[in-house]
């Protein structure tokens, strides 16, 4: 598979993210993705321990020279983490649904650039 034909995937692929997150989700839906970053008060400390050893983790791959995989596989993780957390903490406001969205789509690009790879 070419550059130009990664490139262009990715994009289609991004771009049904963008249709299935912002119209979808946000505006048919109505449901608010809820913005979370590693140090916000209130989280739970073992999710924040566990995002800490995944971004550990991640440096050590990136190091290795595994960078294109570990960026995808990384976010993926991370998304289905921060997920599973806000799925435990509030049900039923569904802002879990754009986190797992976001962790399938990140899957996807990683299966993408995995098949690109030996095609």
């Amino acid at each position: 598979m070419t550059n130009n034909t990664q490139i262009l995937g990715l994009l289609v692929i991004f771009i049904i993210y963008l249709i299935l997150s912002e119209l979808y989700l946000k505006r048919i839906l109505n449901i608010r993705e809820v913005k979370k970053g590693l140090f916000i008060k209130g989280r739970r400390k073992i999710f924040v321990s566990i995002e800490i050893i995944l971004m550990i983790l991640f440096v050590y791959v990136i190091a290795s020279g595994i960078v294109i995989f570990a960026i995808f596989l990384f976010f993926a993780l991370l998304y289905f983490l921060r997920g599973i957390e806000e799925w435990l903490e509030k049900k039923s406001q569904k802002g879990h649904y754009h986190d797992w969205l976001g962790s399938i789509i990140f899957l996807v690009m990683f299966l993408f650039m995995l098949i690109g790879e030996f095609y």
